[in-house]
């Protein structure tokens, strides 16, 4: 990876890092694997994330609060599909 790519994945890998610090090793060692999926985990943490006056002004309620809640939600999702 070289240019802007290369240094979008440092920056990711960076934030990840210092807001999930066991991030990297909590992936399930049979599902998640690389940094591809890594971050399209990241990013999907992100982009449905909501505080509680984001889902308040939407007549909505928190899908979760953390990394260990995240996972039971996105667990609950895909059981939907």
């Amino acid at each position: 990876m070289t240019g802007e790519g290369a240094g979008r994945a440092r920056v990711t890998t960076a934030l990840q890092l210092a807001l999930f610090p066991d991030l990297m090793a909590r992936f399930p060692s049979t599902r998640y694997q690389g940094s591809k999926a890594k971050l399209e985990v990241f990013d999907d943490y992100w982009m449905n994330y909501l505080t509680q006056d984001m889902a308040r002004a939407i007549d909505s309620v928190m899908p979760y609060r953390n990394i260990e809640e995240y996972w039971a939600w996105r667990e609950r999702i895909r059981r939907r599909e």
